[in-house]
């Protein structure tokens, strides 16, 4: 039997439902062990990445200093730039004290709006610049992390069990609770 694929409308609800199933460990992007829990933030029932939670705050934080303050975002635009590329080199990274990190991280996302205030100045290339920069270290800092978490989990003393470790045991029940409920979805708007 041919299994018809599922129209726009059905798509959408089973995306809703994995995000009603899923929402309290999706932005963890870690798993929620001992090992990590440096890593995870908590709020309630939810779990986020502490990285992308700074990430996200100095975005915030770049933002409201283009449009408040610019001449403070253009004078500080360089050099914190320069913190970021500097500071988060994958070499020495993970050395870092996780305060550290979170500010590496701040600093992250300011650099990324930080630029705008250049913009519409004769400044406007080196606004450009400073993304392409961002960008190309992205390439590269991403290669070196997907080697990385290859093996974050060694020495893990669950790392070769036959089940699920304690790490992702909240990730795994929220899809198993999704998969019920995306094959009952399914099932329900097949042609009787």
């Amino acid at each position: 039997m041919i299994i018809p694929r599922p129209g726009l409308w059905l798509r959408l609800r089973l995306h809703l439902v994995l995000l009603w199933h899923s929402w309290p460990t999706r932005w963890a992007h870690k798993p929620l062990c001992a090992r990590f829990r440096g890593d995870v933030l908590r709020l309630g029932r939810l779990h986020l990445c502490r990285s992308c939670a700074c990430a996200y705050g100095g975005l915030g934080c770049g933002l409201a200093m283009v449009l408040w303050m610019r001449p403070l975002a253009v004078t500080i635009h360089g050099p914190v730039l320069a913190l970021v590329l500097g500071g988060s080199l994958p070499f020495w990274y993970r050395y870092w004290p996780r305060p550290f990190r979170d500010v590496l991280r701040l600093a992250l996302g300011m650099s990324v709006s930080l630029p705008l205030a250049l913009l519409g100045t004769d400044r406007a290339v080196v606004a450009a610049a400073s993304w392409l920069l961002l960008i190309m270290a992205w390439c590269l800092y991403r290669q070196h992390r997907a080697r990385h978490r290859a093996t974050v989990c060694s020495g893990c003393h669950q790392l070769h069990r036959a089940r699920i470790c304690s790490g992702f045991r909240r990730h795994a029940a929220g899809l198993r609770r999704y998969e019920e409920r995306a094959t009952q979805m399914l099932y329900d708007a097949l042609p009787h």
